[in-house]
């Protein structure tokens, strides 16, 4: 099993989490650029209390919580994997 040095795991919990952070700052983006009668206001603030979670995810990395980094780098990076996962399917490719 190959270990990781901490640099390298704030380094690739930095990018899943900015990567995380865009995909819900589209989303949320998309939503609210709707007609009113067709937004999901559910959607909305639930998308909004994500952004803020990850916000505070993100303080907490920056002050080196491994707790946090580890969650980014195992929950979070599922999430993105299915994203982009999506994204290339939905695109074609």
């Amino acid at each position: 099993m190959t270990t990781y040095s901490k640099l390298e795991k704030s380094d690739t919990a930095i990018e899943v989490l900015s990567a995380l952070r865009g995909y819900k700052v589209v989303s949320l983006m998309k939503e609210t650029r709707k007609p009113l009668n067709e937004q999901n206001p559910v959607l909305i603030e639930k998308l909004r209390k994500d952004l803020l979670d990850l916000g505070h995810d993100r303080f907490l990395m920056y002050k080196g919580n491994k707790e946090v980094i580890d969650k980014i780098l195992t929950v979070y990076s599922k999430i993105v994997m299915q994203n982009m996962s999506n994204r290339n399917v939905s695109n074609g490719r």
